[in-house]
C-alpha cells in the first residue's frame, strides 16, 4: 500500500512531470553553468537570476528576486532578455573583425565546365537558406542546395550563372537593401549588385 500512496503523492505533486530547463546562454542545465569558464558563468548568472535563482541560493536573494520578478512589467522582462542577449554575444578575438551585414553573390566552377552561383551572407539577415534553394529550383528548373562554405558558414549554391537575377530576388522578396548586396564579377572584383542611381548595374560580369 505504501508504494501506491507514494505514486499518488507524486501524481498530485505539481512538480511532476519535470520539464527540463536549459540555460539560454550556454545551453546547459543551469546547475552545470558554474562549470563554465568564469566569464561565461558571469553571463549565465544574469539569465539564472531572471529565470531560476533557486538553483544557486548562495548567489541570489531568492525571495527578493522572486518578488521583484513577480511585480516586473513586460518592459522589465524585455530588458532582462536584452541584457542576456547582449551578454551572450560572443566577444571577438583581437584582430578579428565583425562580419559585415551584406550578401555576396559569386560564381564557382564545378566539375567540368559547370558553373554554380554561390550566395553568401544570408545568415546575417535571418533568411532561411532552404527556402531560397527551394525557390530557385522552382524558378530556374535547376539544382539548388545549402552547402557549407570555406569559412564553415552555410551558403546557397544554384546551378548556372544567376548572379544578377538572384540579387533582384534577394532584394525584392527578402527586403535586403540594394546597398547591402554585392556581386563578385568574373575578374573577382566585388561591386554593388545595383547601380547607385537605383537601376540595375549594366555590366553582368560575363566575359
Amino acid at each position: 500500500g505504501g508504494e501506491n500512496q507514494a505514486e499518488a503523492a507524486v501524481e498530485k505533486d505539481d512538480r511532476y512531470p519535470l520539464t527540463p530547463v536549459y540555460c539560454a546562454v550556454c545551453g546547459l542545465p543551469p546547475e552545470y553553468c558554474e562549470f563554465n569558464s568564469k566569464d561565461d558563468f558571469e553571463k549565465c548568472k544574469i539569465w539564472i537570476g531572471a529565470n531560476c535563482p533557486q538553483v544557486y541560493p548562495d548567489l541570489f536573494d531568492v525571495p527578493a528576486l522572486e518578488a521583484e520578478l513577480a511585480s516586473a512589467s513586460l518592459s522589465a522582462e524585455k530588458s532582462v532578455k536584452q541584457i542576456v542577449k547582449e551578454k551572450a554575444k560572443p566577444k571577438l578575438k583581437p584582430g578579428k573583425k565583425a562580419r559585415p551585414e551584406e550578401v555576396t553573390i559569386s560564381n564557382a566552377k564545378k566539375k567540368g565546365k559547370n558553373v554554380v552561383t554561390v550566395v553568401h551572407g544570408l545568415d546575417m539577415f535571418g533568411i532561411k537558406m532552404e527556402e531560397l534553394a527551394k525557390l530557385s529550383k522552382k524558378k530556374y528548373a535547376c539544382g539548388a542546395s545549402v552547402v557549407k562554405g570555406a569559412d564553415q558558414r552555410d551558403t546557397v549554391e544554384i546551378q548556372g550563372d544567376r548572379r544578377k537575377d538572384i540579387a533582384s530576388v534577394i532584394h525584392s522578396k527578402y527586403q535586403v537593401g540594394k546597398t547591402q548586396i554585392f556581386i563578385i564579377d568574373d575578374k573577382k572584383t566585388k561591386r554593388p549588385a545595383f547601380a547607385a542611381n537605383g537601376d540595375d548595374s549594366d555590366e553582368d560580369g560575363d566575359s
